[in-house]
């Protein structure tokens, strides 16, 4: 089972008029298949696979989604932040899911007409650990490979430059990355995603060893580290070249 949680100013339930306008945005996913809801939870097929979307009358608990803003790029600047939703869409991909791109971008452009059929104001993509602005969803949805809504970023000053965690690559079988340089400008964050955009593509890590850069001149050796969030996890280890290497002082968000 894959989902993903629509966030709602108010309880809103999903309409077959609705989606099937909203899906007119994406052609390539066919027609919307409605089946008879059940107990006010919606069911439908759309490109080639069944969904269901059942409505929580109240926000997401805890404020998981309220804290996910950061790990979001709509929310790394702070220009952003969630508004309140006092419910919540649960989009539930049925049956199991294939560890694959395609499918996942077909489950992502499903959700993005989700977003356009209701008043959405934030998506909360739990497997990635980052809620997104909804615009934002709708917008990379439409992308040949929509990693960015996937996978979500925490950063962490160290005492010598800084580092970055991808989260959520365990959606497609694959290792999270942990990318240290100087500092995140925009082109150095654009490095972080090509690298992840690079492996999800291929299907398969990188072995330890291996080198990759932006370059055939840049040769950045990959190497396998315990997760900063959890020792038991590896992850892939790029350094970019720093003037001085300390032993990190992760103050993550």
């Amino acid at each position: 089972m894959r989902l993903c949680f629509v966030l709602l100013r108010d309880s809103q339930q999903l309409t077959a008029k609705k989606l099937e306008k909203a899906a007119k945005e994406f052609p390539e996913l066919g027609k919307v298949k409605w089946k008879a809801p059940k107990k006010g939870v919606a069911q439908f097929s759309l490109g080639g696979l069944d969904f269901m979307a059942a409505l929580m009358p109240a926000p997401v608990p805890d404020g998981e989604a309220e804290g996910a803003t950061e790990h979001s790029l709509s929310g790394l600047d702070g220009s952003w932040t969630l508004p309140e939703h006092r419910a919540h869409l649960v989009v539930v991909q049925e049956g199991k899911p294939k560890k694959k791109v395609k499918e996942l971008t077909t489950f992502t452009r499903v959700v993005a007409c989700v977003v356009r059929a209701v008043d959405s104001v934030g998506v909360y993509w739990g497997e990635g650990g980052a809620t997104h602005h909804p615009e934002f969803v709708v917008n990379i949805a439409h992308s040949e490979l929509p990693l960015p809504i996937w996978m979500g970023v925490s950063l962490a000053k160290m005492k010598t430059g800084a580092e970055a965690l991808s989260l959520g690559m365990a959606q497609l079988g694959l290792p999270d990355l942990l990318f240290r340089a100087a500092s995140f400008d925009g082109p150095t964050l654009e490095f972080f995603y090509d690298l992840l955009a690079y492996v999800a593509r291929r299907g398969k890590k990188i072995a330890a060893g291996e080198t990759v850069g932006r370059s055939a001149k840049e040769r950045l050796k990959v190497k396998y580290v315990p997760s900063p969030v959890d020792p038991e996890t590896e992850v892939w280890l790029v350094e970019l070249p720093i003037a001085k290497k300390k032993s990190a002082a992760r103050a993550r968000r």
